[in-house]
């Protein structure tokens, strides 16, 4: 079934015994792995428990139609029910989903997660039909939804955070809910509570003041090669991977192509940038005009074709993905040296 959000807050405390399978997908990877940790606990403590919780990938799934009815109405040696979680469910598995909602012997708990399934999916539109399943997309957070999360979670911890200490975690940590969590934490203790201003927010973060990746993204769409290049090599030694990289520069080359919009409407430059929700962080909004300056809404819309195209090819099966991200930051970055 496809609940709603009133029905997926209920769900998240106590799960209806009648489902057996609760699959989450969605582009909010964060979420969805969270909400899959929130629905396995409510199976068994302990998610590492070899006893109890059963890990299966999506090849896996795909390979054998049976295995998660099998393995949903196997019974745990010392009693109780059992976790089988599925990372990596697609299209190709849906014979097995099916398989275990028809299961009349299914009684232990299957979570699944999937990536950005689209509305055609087969697999997506079974889960969302079937009374035994719950289907959950997840989304990410922005605008006033997540500075409406970040006020919760701070006000949790005796946090009066101000306007602009807010909007910059916002911008800090995007949708990442744990990591988000994680800075309120050491905000709590840095502070002992009470109100959180712009100041603590920088003494607290190093990078608070500026995302990690804003240098490679101002390399890039400012035309710098070689710093483009320095900066690719550093994420790559610190594990970041190439689609991440990607999908920071195409964020701010969507906030370019909205600038531009707005311009061509009769904003000016500066009103069009302060409408930009979430808020510009004050330190990036020289950068940003920059670049609207240099990118017009034609090769705007070129580069997020050619970000989305690098992206689609490193999905697919047996792409070298760090290279294909890299290839083609470096080729926007020498595009971006030309003024047009």
């Amino acid at each position: 079934m496809k609940p709603g959000p009133a029905q997926i807050q209920a769900a998240l405390k106590r799960l209806d015994p009648g489902i057996r399978l609760v699959h989450i997908f969605g582009p909010d990877e964060a979420l969805v792995r969270e909400r899959a940790r929130i629905f396995g606990r409510q199976v068994v403590e302990d998610l590492s428990d070899p006893f109890l919780v059963v890990d299966l990938d999506g090849k896996q799934v795909a390979d054998d139609d049976a295995v998660l009815a099998d393995e949903a109405a196997s019974l745990p040696m010392l009693g109780g029910r059992k976790l089988i979680r599925v990372t990596g469910l697609a299209d190709n598995g849906l014979k097995a989903v099916e398989a275990l909602l028809d299961s009349p012997t299914a009684e232990n708990l299957v979570v699944a997660i999937s990536g950005d399934l689209p509305k055609t999916s087969k697999l997506r539109k079974a889960t969302e039909a079937h009374p035994r399943a719950l289907a959950i997309a997840c989304y990410a957070e922005e605008g006033v939804r997540l500075s409406s999360f970040l006020q919760q979670e701070a006000q949790a911890r005796g946090l009066q955070m101000d306007q602009d200490a807010i909007e910059l975690l916002a911008r800090a940590v995007g949708p990442e809910r744990d990591i988000a969590r994680n800075e309120l934490d050491k905000l709590a203790l840095y502070t002992g509570g009470g109100r959180v201003r712009l100041e603590d927010m920088e003494a607290v973060g190093a990078d608070f003041g500026q995302s990690s990746y804003d240098k490679l993204i101002n390399a890039v769409l400012g035309g710098n090669a070689v710093e483009a290049a320095r900066q690719i090599d550093r994420m790559a030694e610190e594990g970041e991977a190439g689609i991440a990289l990607l999908r920071a520069v195409l964020r701010r080359l969507w906030q370019l192509l909205e600038v531009r919009t707005a311009m061509a409407d009769g904003q000016s430059l500066d009103a069009a940038i302060g409408a930009l929700r979430p808020p510009v962080f004050w330190k990036e909004k020289d950068a940003l005009a920059a670049q609207a300056r240099r990118w017009g809404p034609e090769r705007l819309r070129t580069a997020l074709n050619r970000l989305l195209t690098a992206e689609r090819d490193i999905k697919s099966s047996g792409s070298a993905g760090d290279v294909i991200a890299h290839q083609c930051l470096m080729a926007l970055a020498a595009a971006g040296s030309a003024r047009r």
